[in-house]
């Protein structure tokens, strides 16, 4: 139990000004909600701290109140004289830093109070006609529609949740409009009743936003802010708000761990070495767009820009964008320091975040369409799809070790067979040119060519031309038992322009042979593909051999001892994996063992841009059946993946 730092005891003494003192009331306010809802979010806190402070060999002492309340805040004034004493001094912000921040806080408090027109210069009918076409909302027009939700009856079993959060909603705005909390706790319990679903914290925010825009158009209907705020969750949270578990905010949680991985490689794993997980960064992010922490005009131009290029995926970039222009940062500091930083991570001008949007378009061209595919293809962005999907536990569980490329993006972006591989439907939007949207701000304007029209078609969605130039490594191995030697294996085909790689150097799993000065030099230049046989054997493998601690000498024996039919000596619980895998498996898990391999040692020689073939080698022959692309070097004849009547086209 830890006392909250605002009761600690200050050197120095001062009255606090109008401004300050407003500030203070808010958080002592929000302060003693919260202390509310965690009191009574677990019935049996005080038996379960006793239990942690024994396990802790900690001095007994009588918990009379989990949660602490110091009754004392409620009695100070204005003009009070404050003390504090900073018991922990190690935080690594200067004060000319907390200077600066207290200086942006003051202005924004200062336009709230005499200028707060100039929040919401973005909003007008037209904006609002806009977003409600890009968001398909349909115009409310029900006479005295705002009766349906001001007489609602707010007796639902999560109310109090939903009463709390609407006072902790906006605090420095909400005095904007005459009632905002009780108006937005009726939308909120009117949106949940007629949705038949719990609430769930995030809401509050969107919804606030919307409603404080009544602000500038007063008579616009509480419907139809209702309607917007809906509308928006339904196009860039489909799932989030809507399903009993968290599968949803787990899978976009690891989704945007790929991107990070895939253009921060140095930062994903230093988060990785000081053990800090995404979610404790991300989910705010992700459910609320940074609502909560962004100044509310600010907030305007990001969902405004969001809704505009219609692309629900664009707030990964931009947090990907935020943390790149932090990372010498980042990169300098501890654990402790490293989550406080990434925790406030934020612009508060629209010069930053026009600034973080045009880095986030880069980051965009240079990914490749795989990524936007998988989203689709688990079906990230499709109301209650999710769950549906046989490979949802994979992404959920972390088992997709770098960014996946599907065979289609290779076929279309270093191969260029777009002639072969044409979509069947002539409506399709992306078999027309992509117009170049503009999003004009006055005096900043932006310009991007991509949209999510590729949302509508899984043929077409890799099939823009990215101008990425990718390297593909092939790590396949054979298995002698399966091939008579190299040239019976080869008779599969051969992918032309692939990296060589000494097939000598893969079986001793010799990597810094592998990782050849050659590929070395192209580093940072070129996205590399790493190509195994399969991909369907990852996550098991992943399990079976990397959950639990092994060392290399013990894998060894467990692959060589195997291959080699040295089977006398056991090795960890080696009869169990004698009896679930043949040779060719073994094989497999020796190619597995390598691409693991070259993936860390890649991570530890500062590779960015590193994925792997979804599928691997056999779906990528498959696609070139489908389109009937030869491959270099292929008999049909002799090819065992044509052979192999399971998979032979028909």
């Amino acid at each position: 139990r830890r006392r909250h730092p605002a009761l600690h005891r200050l050197e120095r003494t001062h009255e606090m000004t109008e401004k300050q003192f407003l500030a203070f009331d808010a958080f002592r306010n929000d302060f003693k909600n919260m202390i509310s809802v965690w009191s009574g979010a677990v019935s049996n806190l005080a038996e379960l701290q006793k239990e942690a402070a024994d396990a802790a060999k900690t001095p007994s002492y009588n918990i009379e109140t989990p949660v602490v309340y110091n009754t004392a805040l409620d009695s100070i004034t204005q003009n009070d004289e404050i003390k504090i004493n900073e018991i922990n001094n190690k935080k690594n912000v200067t004060l000319e830093n907390n200077r600066i921040n207290e200086e942006k806080n003051d202005k924004y408090i200062d336009i709230i109070t005499n200028n707060p027109e100039l929040l919401f210069e973005i909003i007008t009918p037209h904006l609002i006609s806009i977003w409600q076409s890009k968001l398909f909302t349909f115009d409310i027009t029900v006479i005295n529609s705002d009766n349906l939700i001001i007489t609602t009856v707010p007796d639902r079993l999560d109310q109090n949740v939903i009463k709390i959060d609407a006072k902790r909603t906006r605090f420095r705005e909400k005095k904007l409009i005459i009632g905002f909390e009780k108006i937005l706790e009726l939308i909120m319990t009117f949106y949940c009743n007629e949705r038949k679903i719990m609430y769930k914290q995030g809401m509050n925010e969107i919804f606030g936003a919307f409603l404080l825009m009544k602000y500038k158009i007063n008579d616009l209907k509480l419907l139809n802010i209702l309607n917007i705020g809906e509308s928006f969750i339904n196009k860039f949270l489909p799932n989030y708000y809507y399903e009993k578990d968290l599968n949803s905010l787990k899978f976009g949680i690891n989704f945007f761990s790929i991107l990070l991985k895939y253009h921060e490689p140095n930062i994903f794993y230093y988060l990785d070495k000081y053990e800090i997980p995404h979610e404790l960064y991300v989910t705010n992010w992700i459910l609320t767009f940074r609502a909560q922490k962004l100044p509310i005009d600010i907030y305007y131009y990001l969902i405004d820009y969001l809704i505009q290029i219609d692309d629900p995926l664009f707030i990964n970039f931009i947090l990907v964008a935020l943390i790149k222009s932090k990372r010498e940062i980042l990169l300098s500091i501890d654990g402790k320091n490293l989550l406080r930083l990434l925790t406030n991570l934020t612009f508060n001008t629209k010069e930053e975040l026009v600034n973080i949007i045009k880095q986030a378009l880069e980051l965009r061209i240079l990914t490749p369409y795989s990524y936007r595919f998988l989203a689709k293809k688990m079906g990230l962005y499709q109301k209650k799809k999710i769950n549906t999907m046989d490979n949802f536990e994979i992404l959920v569980n972390n088992y997709i070790p770098a960014m996946p490329i599907f065979p289609l993006e290779l076929l279309y972006q270093k191969y260029k067979y777009t002639d072969k591989i044409v979509c069947p439907d002539d409506n399709c939007p992306n078999n027309k040119k992509n117009n170049i949207i503009t999003i004009d701000w006055g005096n900043e304007k932006i310009y991007t060519s991509e949209t999510l029209n590729d949302y509508k078609c899984e043929k077409c969605i890799l099939k823009i031309d990215k101008k990425i130039n990718y390297i593909l490594l092939d790590l396949r191995l054979y298995d002698p038992s399966e091939f008579k030697n190299e040239y019976d294996f080869f008779k599969m085909g051969i992918i032309s322009g692939t990296f060589e790689i000494n097939k000598e150097d893969l079986l001793s799993g010799d990597i810094d042979k592998l990782l050849s000065s050659r590929l070395l030099s192209i580093r940072g230049d070129q996205h590399i593909i790493l190509m195994t046989s399969r991909t369907d054997y990852f996550g098991e493998f992943e399990e079976k051999f990397y959950s639990v601690k092994m060392t290399e000498e013990e894998k060894a024996k467990q692959l060589l001892g195997l291959i080699k039919e040295e089977k006398s000596e056991k090795v960890l619980n080696l009869e169990e994996f004698e009896k679930d895998l043949d040779y060719q498996e073994l094989y497999k898990l020796k190619e597995y063992d390598n691409f693991r391999k070259i993936l860390n040692s890649m991570r530890d020689k500062n590779f960015p841009y590193v994925s792997y073939l979804e599928g691997g080698f056999e779906a990528f022959h498959q696609e070139c059946l489908n389109y009937k692309i030869e491959l270099v070097e292929h008999d049909s004849n002799l090819c065992k993946l044509c052979l192999n009547k399971d998979i032979k086209h028909k």
